[in-house]
């Protein structure tokens, strides 16, 4: 199970299945799952990453182009050897208490609206300092990081699932006012600009 770095409420589940004899037949690739944890968190870029290899190799399977099997071999080494980088970093899962799971799902409903700190602490019958202190000690962000995120991983489902649909009116549909502003924050997330993940995501 992969986990970003973030409460794992909102993370999209994929799966990749190895074979005990596609893993045996390469000492190399065995020898690196061996030593992958079962759990890994990962940050907005590793995931974003992660997320194009994960894709190619789906395309690779798909088409069954000439070379396909050695270029999943080398992908999947890749993969396996990304995860062992993040688990060398990180390697505890965060635990929620009751109150931070609801303001998440607070935050899961009204993302793509003008919400803010304030919003949010009326709403809860809280401070807005006590939230801010709550919530980055929860979660390890602060909650505008949280809400940034959020937006974020959303733009990327739907740059790829509306792939005709223009990126600045994507970036209103998830609740970014200033166009600027959310070329500025997708591509520090992510490390690409949205046209870019866009791109690459669809040419897999």
């Amino acid at each position: 199970m992969f986990i970003p770095s973030m409460p794992p409420v909102y993370v999209e589940k994929g799966s990749l299945y190895l074979s005990p004899a596609f893993i045996n037949k390469n000492k190399k690739i065995k020898d690196v799952v061996d030593a992958c944890p079962r759990i890994i968190k990962l940050g907005e870029k590793e995931a974003t990453r992660i997320e194009i290899i994960f894709r190619s190799i789906i395309s690779e399977i798909d088409k069954k182009d000439t070379g396909w099997e050695e270029i999943i071999s080398y992908e999947i080494m890749l993969f396996i050897l990304l995860l062992k980088r993040c688990s060398l970093k990180k390697s505890s899962v965060p635990e929620h208490n009751p109150r931070i799971e609801s303001i998440m799902e607070y935050i899961e409903k009204h993302f793509s609206e003008d919400i803010s700190l304030s919003d949010i602490a009326k709403n809860f019958f809280l401070s807005e300092s006590y939230l801010s202190h709550l919530f980055k000690n929860e979660t390890g962000m602060s909650l505008k990081q949280y809400i940034l995120q959020r937006r974020i991983i959303e733009a990327k489902k739907l740059l790829i699932e509306s792939p005709d649909e223009k990126v600045h009116t994507i970036a209103r549909k998830v609740g970014f006012t200033d166009f600027a502003l959310f070329n500025r924050a997708f591509k520090k997330i992510t490390g690409t600009t949205p046209s870019n993940y866009r791109i690459t995501l669809n040419s897999r």
